[in-house]
């Protein structure tokens, strides 16, 4: 059975997760490993989960400001 490769895929969307969360969970990692943890520890796993939730709340921000600047968004005005 092959090991998750859980840092791999924080390095995949770490371009999509704001810097202050990409550092944060950066640190708690690094910190995991250097104090024994290994990086297919359920840990670092949820770790990456929550940077995911970032890089996808991320994405959705992003949906609602491009519908907005092409006049589909929910808080159109009327005229």
């Amino acid at each position: 059975m092959l090991q998750p490769n859980y840092l791999a895929e924080l390095e995949a969307i770490s371009d999509q997760v704001p810097l202050v969360v990409l550092e944060d969970v950066n640190n708690r990692i690094r910190d995991w490993i250097l104090s024994g943890g290994n990086a297919t520890d359920n840990y670092v796993k949820q770790k990456v989960e929550y940077a995911k939730m970032w890089a996808e709340r991320g994405a959705k921000e992003n949906e609602q400001i491009r519908a907005r600047k092409s006049g589909h968004g929910n808080n159109q005005q009327q005229t």
